[in-house]
Formats: structure tokens, sequence, C-alpha cells
């Protein structure tokens, strides 16, 4: 075999290795176990106590607030998926280039 196709070809086994692989990376180090649902529900009833404590507010009143002012200031959170985290690889290889161990 022709060792300029040979190093042609372990480049690109190298290379598609290290983009399938990498993004597994992202994904273990982002995830989170913890349960971002109940925290949230803690701090708005903690809010809501705090609220009422202060001011004459039924509890309707306040999940109207609370829901309009979660709506508007709200991001939506990115989830670390294997996809995610791939096109992130994707992206960070054409814009930085290709990635060091490649070059002879």
């Amino acid at each position: 075999m022709d060792p300029l196709v040979k190093t042609a070809l372990l480049q690109t086994v190298g290379f598609l290795i290290f983009t399938s692989v990498s993004p597994w990376l992202f994904v273990l180090v982002e995830y989170s176990e913890e349960d971002t649902l109940k925290t949230k529900y803690q701090l708005l009833r903690s809010l809501y106590q705090s609220v009422t404590s202060k001011c004459n507010i039924t509890l309707e009143e306040f999940n109207n607030f609370s829901r309009v002012a979660h709506e508007a200031l709200s991001e939506p959170e990115r989830k670390w998926t294997y996809f995610a985290a791939l096109e992130f690889v994707f992206q960070a290889i054409t814009t930085i280039g290709k990635a060091t161990y490649i070059e002879s």
C-alpha cells in the first residue's frame, strides 16, 4: 500500500475516533444528577412565603406572577447530549483548525 494512502487512512480513522469519542467527555463532565425541578420548587415556595409575609397576595396571584416572570426571564438550559457535544466538537475543530495530534 502506498505510504501516502496509508497515512491518509490512518489520519482519517484517528480523526473519526477522536470526533466520535470526545463528545462523551463533554457529556460526562457537564452531567448533573441534581434534581433541578425539586430545587426550583423549594425556591419558589420560599419566595411565596417571603412575599405573603410582606404583601397581601393570594396563591393564585402569586402563581400568575411567578409564571409570567419565569417566561420572561428564563433561558432554556442546554442539555449536553451526545449529538449536541458532537456538534460542539465539529464547530471547535472547524473554527480552530485540525487537531494537533493529526500533524505529522
